[in-house]
């Protein structure tokens, strides 16, 4: 009963951090499209794009191994097992992370010209690259504080602390003189302020501290096993997320991708209705995973949030074409668009039909087949227009001249 309400007073308290997350967040991003600059927003978008991506190769996938595992045994009141997992993962992320932070580093002049397309924006790569390793780890400590069913604390430390420390220090930052600095700046600080936050409320508000007093046994193996596969589904989902953003940024520089990322409505002076109509999608999101999850468990979340995000882009679409009187998509594209469906419903059928109960190791082969076919597929209805055939060309002249 007692976890029942905990449980209960969690769910209530996230609803209320996203709402207010949002709000905080649509501040903050006016703000920077605002008083910084179109261009500044850009070049925030492609570095947060650029964050999101080496995350994937820092993190290695540990986060979800990390919540299974602890909670596993700590529910059983293995101590030591808890401690060695936690550890485990720890020593790999701080290796993994310093390895991507020098990576960063050492190709930020390349990084800095093609995406950002000015060598003196090196700055910030090298703030990402020391924004990384805090970003890694508060993300282990806030789903550390899900398995001691304390998402009110995680909520009240993502959602609200560090909304309000990024428009704050953003501000702070603006107002000393660093505009094209103060978005990534003010992003820096929040994120070693919630990994502070994080390891505070996870190791002295809650009783995760008890596993600091026993001998740790490690599980490496069992981990890295756990964790691979999921690596690379986040990397999968996070270049789908990030590669509009980082492509745009490549080809079209980084004024074009804040506009993009600001989006028309913002431009016209419609952030309410961005605002509004991204608040309807989280209540629906809420409302239909309340209905859903009961009934389908996992699929239903899944089909809860697809919807959600359906809903919220179409709104999108309609107050776009409202207001500006254009469609932001061509034939081509959308051409394009049932293309990708419909190569994934073929691969789909297709693999389940070899391997009814398929096994992870087919995921790569299954995403390699799509890609095959969706490619024969844009070719041979030539939905592949000439200037997409220019860009594809230009991309193959950049790779040539790097390798050569």
């Amino acid at each position: 009963m007692h976890e029942t309400k905990i449980i209960a007073k969690g769910a209530i308290f996230v609803f209320i951090g996203i709402v207010i997350s949002k709000i905080l967040t649509y501040i903050w991003r006016v703000f920077i499209a605002r008083y910084i600059g179109q261009e500044a927003y850009g070049i925030f978008s492609i570095a947060f794009a650029l964050l999101g991506i080496v995350n994937v190769f820092a993190a290695l996938g540990f986060s979800d191994g990390l919540f299974r595992y602890t909670s596993f045994y700590f529910a059983r009141k293995k101590y030591g097992d808890a401690k060695g997992v936690l550890l485990s993962v720890f020593s790999i992320n701080f290796i993994s992370s310093l390895f991507v932070c020098f990576i960063l580093v050492f190709f930020s002049r390349v990084i800095a010209q093609y995406f950002f397309h000015n060598i003196n924006l090196i700055w910030h790569v090298w703030i990402v690259a020391a924004t990384l390793p805090f970003y890694v780890f508060s993300n282990h400590f806030l789903n550390l504080l899900n398995t001691k069913l304390r998402a009110d604390y995680n909520a009240f430390i993502k959602n609200i602390i560090e909304g309000i420390v990024k428009i704050l220090a953003t501000i702070l930052f603006v107002y000393f003189g660093y505009s094209t600095l103060a978005a990534i700046l003010g992003y820096f600080v929040a994120t070693i302020g919630t990994f502070i936050l994080a390891a505070y409320f996870l190791f002295f508000k809650t009783n995760y501290g008890i596993i600091l007093k026993s001998k740790a046994k490690y599980h490496y193996r069992e981990i890295i096993s756990y964790s691979i596969p999921l690596m690379i589904t986040g990397f999968v989902t996070i270049f789908l997320s990030y590669t509009d953003t980082m492509m745009l940024g490549y080809f079209k520089g980084i004024i074009q991708t804040g506009i993009l990322s600001g989006s028309a409505l913002m431009a016209i002076k419609k952030q309410n209705i961005i605002l509004a109509t991204t608040i309807c999608g989280s209540v629906l999101n809420l409302i239909l995973n309340y209905f859903l999850i009961p009934l389908f468990g996992i699929v239903g979340a899944a089909t809860a949030t697809a919807i959600s995000i359906i809903f919220i882009y179409s709104l999108y679409l309609f107050f776009v074409y409202k207001y500006l009187k254009f469609f932001p998509f061509t034939i081509n594209q959308l051409k394009a668009f049932f293309a990708a469906i419909f190569a994934f419903i073929f691969t789909y059928f297709f693999i389940k039909l070899i391997f009814p109960i398929t096994p992870i190791w087919v995921l790569i082969p299954a995403l390699c087949f799509y890609i095959c076919v969706y490619v024969f597929i844009m070719l041979k209805f030539k939905i592949i227009d000439d200037d997409d055939l220019k860009l594809l060309n230009l991309l193959k002249r950049k790779i040539i001249l790097k390798l050569y």
